[in-house]
């Protein structure tokens, strides 16, 4: 079915029956995006702790921080 054909099949329905493909849709959206970032963080995860370049300044984290004016 062409995004056409889904636009016009749409255009049929109640406004509550379009609120509710609404809904749906943001829902999907939703959790496309959170399988996305979990993906993203796993990826992350395994670099930090394989990639020592990006954890460099945690070995002055608890140095006092004066700032310069």
């Amino acid at each position: 079915m062409s995004k056409e054909e889904v636009l016009q099949e749409i255009s049929l329905l109640s406004s509550n029956e379009k609120k509710e493909i609404l809904k749906l849709i943001k829902e999907s959206l939703e959790k496309d995006s959170k399988a996305k970032m979990a993906n993203a963080v796993e990826e992350m995860l395994v670099e930090y702790k394989t990639n020592k370049e990006l954890t460099a300044f945690t070995s002055i984290d608890f140095d006092d921080f004066y700032e310069a004016k």
